[in-house]
């Protein structure tokens, strides 16, 4: 367990902030910048880094390791679930937040977008 949390450290504290912004009232808060469909903007942020951190570990791990072809399905597995989690969470737990298909959508497209940022900016070019 130690091993996985030192490996893991970056990744579990991204699911962590993930999880007080997601339910902390944002009332409490000073308003960020609001434009349409700006909160679907800020999970996006917020997923794609979790899907680029995820990756990041993922690829410095010395003890779990996943054959190539399900290594895409687990690895966005985890936030896909994590999102809807906090979703669901949201709706039962801290009113006045609300659950949203699109929310959940959203970090679903975020998670991608950080899984392709890590793989085109640290993949391993074969010499022509």
């Amino acid at each position: 367990m130690i091993n996985f949390v030192n490996q893991y450290w970056r990744t579990i504290f991204i699911l962590v902030a993930i999880f007080v912004v997601s339910v902390i009232n944002t009332s409490t808060l000073q308003e960020a910048p609001q434009f349409k469909n700006s909160d679907k903007v800020y999970h996006t942020i917020m997923y794609a880094s979790l899907g680029f951190m995820l990756f990041f570990d993922y690829r410095r791990d010395k003890f779990i390791k996943f054959k190539y072809k399900h290594l895409f399905i687990i690895l966005l597995l985890i936030p896909t679930v994590y999102g809807g989690i906090i979703e669901i969470v949201q709706q039962e737990f801290f009113p006045p937040r609300r659950a949203e298909f699109f929310d959940w959508f959203a970090d679903i497209f975020g998670s991608l977008i950080g899984f392709s940022a890590f793989y085109f900016i640290f993949q391993k070019r074969t010499p022509k």
